[in-house]
């Protein structure tokens, strides 16, 4: 994870559509979780470069939260979604 010192909105430009660059970002913090090359292969979802795109069912309340975080700090939602869940898979919140 980036250093919390670290503010990512200053470091990264924001690309035409407002939104933060992050291409640019995963240069700069070669720590992001999506930034290091899978290790192995993992063929579930569809394929979309790197990543993989799959379905989930949410709760409106929890999405409507997830948009407004992501309209917040300029992020996609998925993003917002991804960060959360490595978060929660790195931290104690599944011990």
């Amino acid at each position: 994870m980036p250093d919390d010192k670290i503010n990512h909105r200053e470091m990264c430009s924001p690309c035409p559509r407002g939104r933060i660059d992050s291409s640019r970002c995963r240069r700069l913090y070669p720590g992001a979780p999506d930034a290091a090359a899978a290790s192995g292969t993992y063929d579930k979802g569809l394929a979309k470069g790197k990543m993989r795109q799959i379905a989930i069912t949410i709760a409106p309340v929890l999405l409507r939260r997830v948009d407004e975080t992501a309209a917040r700090t300029g992020q996609a939602r998925a993003a917002i979604i991804s960060m959360a869940i490595w978060r929660a898979l790195a931290g104690d919140v599944f011990q």
